[in-house]
């Protein structure tokens, strides 16, 4: 009876240490799971979301990891699309994953994305505003007699879709844009009686125009 009860024991032990051993996986993917989200201006008023993903493992090379990825773009009306990938990370932990590019619109687009290893996860939500009208700050300016030639001012755009390009319909003004900020530059001696139209053109054809006094 006492080998009976023996070899009993000896079976319980080995099936509850069986028992510990078993499971999903998930025990290996411990550590952490963090994840950046950036808006990412393309041209002609298109953007997309650029997402890092970093899986830090705190004693195992985190390389061969799999990272699954997703994003779903939408308005508050209507959805643009959904997809998903799956990706290995290198001994650096980390991946990165760029979502469709989309235009901005009348309606603001939100971009989410969401990664996922074991039970690991992480959400980001990126927002591309809607179309504001295209306008410019100041949208008068004036040089005075005592401002030398070469003397420059800016104004800044906002609104409308980018790139921006500036025109000037008097030689004796000269402009330069640069992202955003457009530079007016007096090109002759200021006398104070004369005026000049700089036009702002967005990547729409949409325009806005700023008046000059030198």
């Amino acid at each position: 009876m006492k080998k009976f009860f023996s070899l009993l024991h000896v079976l319980t032990v080995v099936i509850v240490f069986t028992v510990q051993g078993c499971g999903s996986g998930d025990s290996e993917l411990i550590g952490s799971l963090d994840m950046t989200a950036t808006k990412v201006d393309d041209s002609g008023g298109y953007s997309h979301a650029e997402s890092t993903v970093t899986y830090k493992h705190p004693t195992k090379d985190p390389t061969g990891t799999e990272i699954s990825y997703s994003e779903n773009i939408y308005t508050p009306t209507i959805r643009i699309s959904s997809s998903s990938q799956t990706k290995k990370v290198n001994s650096s932990g980390a991946i990165t994953f760029i979502s469709k590019s989309v235009q901005q619109g009348t309606e603001p687009i939100f971009i989410d994305v969401s990664a996922q290893t074991g039970s690991l996860t992480q959400f980001k939500r990126i927002t591309i505003p809607a179309i504001a009208s295209l306008s410019v700050t100041p949208s008068a300016i004036a040089f005075l007699v005592t401002d030398a030639v070469g003397t420059a001012k800016t104004v800044t755009i906002s609104g409308g879709i980018s790139p921006y390009s500036v025109s000037s319909n008097s030689s004796n003004i000269g402009v330069a844009v640069n992202a955003a900020t457009a530079t007016i530059t007096n090109n002759v001696v200021i006398t104070g009686t004369r005026s000049a139209t700089i036009t702002i053109t967005d990547g729409a054809g949409k325009s806005a125009t700023v008046l000059v006094g030198y």
